[in-house]
């Protein structure tokens, strides 16, 4: 008796319902697992894809508060004077980041956005158009120093010079020139910058996300080497500026507002030392007021 109940506990051999006899999983259940993991992955996927645009939004913004206090402690260097938006050292035309290098700690990932992958700073990558064309396509040993090659490597952000070539009467841009009609870039500050001009400082941007020289389709339209600072290129004088609608671009928006969001978001950093996510389309530059210039009207 005791054989028999042996032999038919050991021998027993009958499966479960719907499951094999070696215990592994059936292909409807094998199914059912995939769907359920692809379904989590597509769950995960957008919060992953959000946190990492929130991520890159918050490095850019440290950077460009990093350039708002590298400005300030250039200006008080200066006798109140904002750093120009280039200007020439020995022979060589240099734009305003290497004169802020030193200010930056000499860390180029300063000028730089993370959510911009072609025009970096950092990289040295040459921006090959314009005067640039035939340049090296890197060129590590300009970034941040007097080089021929300096103002040809694109970054991420711009720095604001709106009416770039209109003087002293009435326009005053964060980042001027120093006035070739009068001096070679002598000692002449007229169309730079000060400190103690300035009516509205949470309300002048002195700089933002990418440049005026490319659409955000990577077309340039003027300037093509020059992709580092945001301008407006014509009826300079005149009142209204929106980065997002630029009819020489054929009506594209400017090359930076495709970053952090919605259409036509981009940071902008401004003269109170805070940095805002602003849309082009609400900037105002009219007759009443104009972030882009360091006085409330200068329409």
């Amino acid at each position: 008796m005791n054989s028999t109940l042996g032999r038919s506990c050991t021998g027993y051999t009958d499966a479960l319902p719907g499951r094999s006899s070696r215990g592994g999983f059936t292909i409807v259940e094998l199914l059912v697992i995939i769907s359920i993991i692809i379904l989590l992955i597509a769950l995960l996927l957008p919060a992953l894809s959000n946190a990492r645009r929130v991520a890159r939004t918050a490095i850019c913004k440290s950077n460009m508060h990093q350039l708002i206090v590298a400005v300030d402690a250039f200006a008080n260097d200066d006798d109140g004077y904002f750093p120009p938006m280039q200007r020439s050292i020995d022979g060589h035309e240099v734009s305003w980041r290497a004169i802020l290098y030193e200010y930056v700690a000499f860390d180029p990932e300063a000028f730089d956005c993370p959510a911009e992958e072609w025009q970096q700073y950092a990289s040295g990558r040459i921006n090959q158009a314009g005067a640039c064309t035939g340049a090296p396509d890197v060129a590590p040993d300009a970034v941040g120093q007097v080089h021929p090659a300096e103002t040809c490597i694109p970054s991420g952000i711009g720095a604001v010079n709106v009416h770039w070539n209109q003087g002293w009467t009435r326009f005053r841009p964060p980042f001027g020139r120093y006035d070739l009609r009068h001096t070679q870039y002598g000692t002449s500050r007229a169309p730079i910058c000060r400190k103690s001009i300035i009516s509205q400082p949470s309300e002048f941007i002195i700089v933002g996300d990418g440049n005026s020289s490319y659409t955000a389709k990577g077309t340039y339209y003027a300037f093509a080497e020059d992709a580092f600072w945001i301008y407006k290129q014509s009826a300079l004088g005149a009142p209204g500026y929106s980065r997002a609608n630029v009819p020489e671009m054929g009506f594209l928006p400017e090359r930076g507002l495709e970053r952090h969001g919605d259409e036509f978001d981009a940071n902008y950093a401004m003269g109170d030392g805070s940095v805002q996510l602003l849309n082009a389309e609400d900037i105002p530059c009219d007759t009443s007021a104009c972030w882009w210039d360091a006085q409330s009207d200068p329409h």
